[in-house]
């Protein structure tokens, strides 16, 4: 996959390049999505119990006073982008949210997970990752 060109959260110009030592995963969301907060605690244990073994870089697919918010109240402490090119958008297929993509250190997609962790695929990311992810929040999805 090629590297990806965007914008941290003070509008500057970052790349993400897949190189050695550690593979990175890369979490697709939206602010409004509702699955993307209920997701919030099992993707913040993800980050938690994977540090140092991967490097993990959170991609919004909108900008803007959402995305700040957002970013403040789920207490993301892993590097947020967003402004990604159509390009970017179009080669890693992404529109659905949350994704969870793992890239080798060559650029491979290694797998992809669609969706929240609801109880299959946190057993997948569980097994995956050899971690202990906490199960979805359960109130009700905002605007799904």
């Amino acid at each position: 996959m090629s590297p990806i060109s965007a914008r941290d959260m003070d509008e500057r110009p970052v790349t993400v390049e897949y190189s050695p030592p550690v593979p990175t995963i890369l979490y697709v969301f939206r602010p409004g999505c509702g699955w993307c907060q209920r997701n919030r605690n099992s993707f913040n244990a993800l980050c938690s119990q994977i540090s140092g073994r991967y490097k993990v870089v959170a991609l919004s697919l909108t900008r803007g006073d959402d995305l700040v918010r957002f970013v403040q109240e789920n207490h993301m402490k892993v590097p947020v982008l967003a402004g990604l090119q159509p390009g970017t958008v179009t080669e890693y297929r992404l529109g659905g949210t949350p994704t969870t993509i793992v890239v080798s250190t060559q650029g491979v997609v290694l797998r992809k997970w669609a969706g929240a962790y609801n109880e299959e695929l946190k057993r997948e990311i569980d097994s995956y990752f050899q971690v202990h992810l906490p199960p979805l929040l359960d109130q009700a999805p905002k605007g799904e």
